[in-house]
């Protein structure tokens, strides 16, 4: 071989290796890093109290401290994780953000791809059509200690979730939740071909294609929209979830309630769930309208999201316990716009994601209320956050916030 054939042969093997690596940049592998890296360390020292907010319109992640009076404090640009409209699969990796989940240093983002016509497809690689999709991971996972330029740091892909034998996904995860039992999974609400599952995940993917188990699948149709879960005083630990089962055609014989809020008490382990929920609520008397996530409250109370039958009909319906130990319908807060996420502090404050505004309510105001009309302590509009870099208008925004979720470290 000539000098000059070994110098072309170099170059041609360096373009190679440079396209390698921008390709692997862009089509991150689908069941997260082979071996990824070891969670984030410890946070900074201080008591540390933020809210998480999963932003679909914007493909964006919102992050507010929250002050000692329990008020929202916007945080610098630079803890704003913001994806690429139209889907980039570089950097964040943010398509359409559905949920969120947090611990002390991982934030846990449930992220789906939406079609143009506005239909919620896993990141299987093609539509219904056959058309190829963007390669979407569905569970995201950040450092919460980093600012700057975002990049999970391990993901989900969509092999971890159940697939028929051709290949085709089984199951499409709409809601999330840390396991009060055992800190280390996932529970994730998902809406099947083969029925509606409960499934408990790793919290961090061991190898590609390393699949959760799943809890519950007495739900034979319909979706799991929210889940919570909440360790009691005595130590045991229940989990609730909205669940919605549209109308069949024809209609069934025995047509099951159209909404609903599945409660399980003391559960010994995510494995083992008994097949009947210990309550389930549901029925005219209860005040659901299309629910959408749900959350406990410090005392165990459950507070549940309705979009309602039109904008400006949502509501907070609330729930407490009887001497019984059975979830009761005690109040609502009314008037909302189309509420989704919902999160409570430790001290009770209550915080909702209203389609494009975050709205804070003090739970004396609730307590007292004579009416469901209630006046939030604090309302934050998100498209009007950040100033244009003219710092003169606003930077165009259309948040279409769904759920969210507080970060505590005492």
């Amino acid at each position: 071989m000539t000098p000059f054939q070994m110098i072309v042969s170099a170059l041609v093997v360096l373009a190679l290796v440079i396209i390698l690596y921008f390709w692997k940049s862009k089509h991150p592998p689908l069941g997260g890093p082979p071996n990824p890296p070891n969670p984030p360390g410890p946070p900074p020292g201080g008591v540390i109290r933020e809210l998480y907010v999963a932003d679909a319109g914007d493909a964006a992640i919102w992050t507010f401290a929250i002050a000692d009076d329990t008020s929202l404090l916007q945080v610098p640009p630079d803890r704003y994780i913001k994806g690429d409209l139209p889907y980039d699969p570089g950097m964040t990796q943010l398509s359409s953000p559905m949920d969120v989940a947090v611990d002390r240093v991982s934030l846990f983002v449930l992220n789906q791809y939406i079609d143009g016509d506005g239909n919620l497809l896993p990141g299987n690689g093609v539509d219904p059509n056959g058309n190829p999709l963007p390669n979407v991971n569905p569970i995201l996972i950040f450092n919460t200690n980093m600012s700057g330029d975002f990049k999970p740091y391990t993901w989900w892909g969509p092999d971890a979730f159940p697939h028929a034998t051709d290949g085709t996904p089984q199951a499409v995860p709409l809601c999330m939740a840390i396991s009060s039992k055992n800190p280390d999974s996932l529970l994730l609400g998902e809406q099947g071909t083969a029925g509606t599952f409960v499934q408990q995940m790793d919290k961090f993917p061991q190898a590609p294609g390393n699949r959760g188990q799943p809890v519950t699948s007495n739900l034979n149709s319909g979706y799991v929209t929210g889940i919570a879960t909440h360790k009691e005083d005595d130590g045991t630990v229940s989990f609730a979830l909205v669940w919605t089962n549209p109308p069949q055609v024809p209609p069934s014989q025995n047509p099951l309630p159209q909404y609903a809020v599945l409660f399980f008490a003391n559960t010994p382990n995510f494995a083992g769930v008994p097949a009947m929920a210990t309550q389930m609520i549901t029925g005219p008397n209860t005040s659901l309208n299309r629910p959408q996530r749900i959350a406990f409250g410090p005392d165990g109370s459950l507070f549940v999201t309705n979009w309602g039958d039109q904008q400006g009909h949502g509501s907070v319906t609330i729930y407490r316990r009887d001497a019984n130990g059975n979830y009761q319908f005690v109040q609502r807060i009314g008037g909302l716009w189309q509420p989704t996420g919902i999160a409570l502090g430790i001290d009770g404050t209550i915080y909702v994601a209203d389609l494009a505004r975050i709205l804070v309510f003090d739970p004396r105001d609730v307590a007292a209320a004579k009416s469901d009309v209630i006046e939030p302590k604090q309302v934050v509009e998100v498209n009007t956050m950040f100033a244009a870099p003219d710092g003169t208008n606003q930077m165009p925004l259309s948040a279409e916030l769904n759920g969210m979720a507080i970060r505590t470290v005492l």
